[in-house]
């Protein structure tokens, strides 16, 4: 017995320090998130209709992944192009999450190149992170310019965004861009 509440106490104390991390200066923790335990409610699509079957997956699936209460889910759009919203498990309304855009855009996420240079804070193919016990939300866009057959330099911007739970808005809290890297293409 006193195994497994030392088992439970160990993987309690993983999960609630699971959301460390640090991007673009700003830690997950900072921003902290009561994880709701109860009902879920029906899904209430409203404007969401085009993206039915997509969300209603997700809802089926029903596992909270931001905020204490949402369950946030992508699809793809095209080519380097991510779309996606966000279901709030308590009540079954849907809404929108920032993918990279500023308040004066509301486009999807759209990037002619993948993020290669930048494995230390997010894996290559992440653009998102976020986490269920933090509202804490940061998108990723790279942008590339090539200068020869193997040499190209990219910029990568993050986009860092708080819930605001009172509202239902996410507040831009700042937009930072990382100094021109250089891409090796002859590696891929």
């Amino acid at each position: 017995m006193k195994k497994l509440a030392a088992y439970l106490y160990f993987a309690l104390a993983c999960i609630s320090t699971s959301h460390a991390e640090t991007i673009a200066g700003y830690s997950f923790e900072k921003y902290p998130a009561k994880i709701y335990n109860g009902k879920q409610a029906p899904l209430k699509l409203g404007d969401w209709s085009s993206f039915r079957t997509r969300l209603k997956e997700a809802h089926k699936d029903g596992e909270i992944n931001f905020a204490g209460n949402y369950i946030v889910t992508t699809w793809g759009c095209g080519t380097s192009c991510v779309s996606g919203a966000m279901i709030d498990k308590r009540t079954g309304k849907v809404y929108d999450i920032p993918l990279g855009e500023t308040e004066d855009s509301v486009t999807p996420y759209e990037s002619g190149a993948e993020c290669f240079a930048d494995g230390a804070e997010l894996d290559d193919n992440e653009r998102l992170a976020f986490y269920p016990n933090s509202r804490l939300f940061i998108s990723r866009n790279c942008e590339g310019e090539k200068v020869n057959e193997t040499t190209g330099k990219q910029l990568i911007t993050y986009y860092v965004n708080i819930w605001d739970e009172k509202t239902k808005t996410f507040k831009l809290k700042k937009v930072q861009q990382s100094k021109l890297v250089k891409v090796d293409y002859s590696q891929f």
